[in-house]
């Protein structure tokens, strides 16, 4: 039997922008479904944004992990080390 979601906040809100967060398990209710999420990586600085109430509630949206990538890809860029890039 799986888990069922946290139900104080609105799981299918991304916790840093407020935006629907397309989270497979929130709009199922349970862990056992596909979501986009499990095909990428949430580094443990964007993990961080979190409000410390708001942690282990719901997903962050894509356009938070990607807006993130891109920066953390561009100030890598600007110092001359390797970025987060896939692959």
């Amino acid at each position: 039997m799986t888990a069922p979601l946290p139900q104080s906040l609105n799981a299918s809100l991304c916790p840093l922008c407020g935006r629907p967060n397309a989270c497979g398990a929130a709009a199922e209710g349970r862990f056992d479904v596909a979501c986009w999420c499990t095909t990428v990586r949430f580094p443990p600085e964007l993990l961080a944004r979190v409000p410390a109430g708001s942690r282990g509630q719901a997903c962050i949206c894509r356009a938070c992990v990607e807006a993130f990538d891109a920066a953390l890809d561009s100030r890598s860029q600007a110092s001359g080390q390797p970025g987060n890039s896939p692959g």
